[in-house]
């Protein structure tokens, strides 16, 4: 698994549909922070990332 980041550029408003593990429906591409359009702050984008992780690091532990 790796990360892939992207600066924001905002054209318009974008939500992204994800799981409650912030997992789109791409198997294992998870969108976090306010590329997801969830979060609307930073306190918000920093959990949505925390929620992610914590999935990521539960799979790769099977």
């Amino acid at each position: 698994m790796g990360v892939i980041y992207s600066p924001e550029i905002k054209f318009h408003a974008l939500r992204v549909m994800v799981s409650n593990t912030m997992e789109t429906n791409i198997k294992n591409l998870f969108t976090v922070g306010d590329g997801a359009g969830v979060s609307r702050g930073i306190v918000g984008a920093a959990v949505t990332g925390l929620v992610a992780a914590r999935e990521i690091i539960k799979r790769a532990k099977k």
